[in-house]
């Protein structure tokens, strides 16, 4: 029996180590394919929502919101709310821009919540321009059109414009 135990080499644990080094290497590299994944998944999300922030009827809606709130400062939201009701067609015109506008922004902030986008991400795409116009023009028109609506995502905006965005929002 003492022959058995003088011929096991002293360096039997190599094996068992060398393996663990090696599940532990491939670990890692799946952890950085998993970041480079995350990553590709971001950059093209916002590629595609930054196309959409970019059409032409985008552009048309912020200038439209903007125009009409600069015209009516103090009770543009009550204003709108009234005429869009009366059937006028300015109002209706108005208010498919506002749905534009609020989806947008919300679709961001809904991104965000469900973790499907990263804070870097949530941060440049919460720092679009036209964001000022959804918080100041589309906000109280939404709150005009239903005060008891669900903010979950336009909170969810909020933070991440706060936290990873440009500044905090105005």
């Amino acid at each position: 029996m003492d022959a058995a135990v003088e011929l096991t080499p002293s360096w039997w644990w190599l094996g068992p180590a060398i393996s663990a080094f090696g599940a532990t290497a491939a670990a890692v590299l799946s952890l950085i394919q998993i970041t480079r994944m995350r990553l590709a998944h971001d950059a093209e999300l916002f590629l595609n929502v930054a196309g959409r922030y970019n059409s032409p009827e985008m552009a048309t809606a912020l200038r439209e919101l903007a125009a009409y709130q600069k015209q009516n400062p103090s009770n543009f939201a009550e204003r709108w709310k009234a005429d869009y009701e009366a059937g006028v067609q300015s109002a209706k015109d108005l208010n498919e821009h506002r749905r534009l506008v609020s989806r947008f922004f919300t679709d961001i902030g809904r991104l965000y919540e469900l973790k499907i986008i990263g804070k870097g991400t949530a941060g440049a795409l919460s720092a679009f321009n036209g964001i000022h116009v959804f918080y100041d023009v589309c906000e109280p028109m939404n709150h005009a059109h239903d005060p008891k609506r669900d903010k979950t995502y336009v909170e969810a905006l909020k933070r991440a414009r706060t936290k990873y965005g440009r500044g905090g929002v105005d």
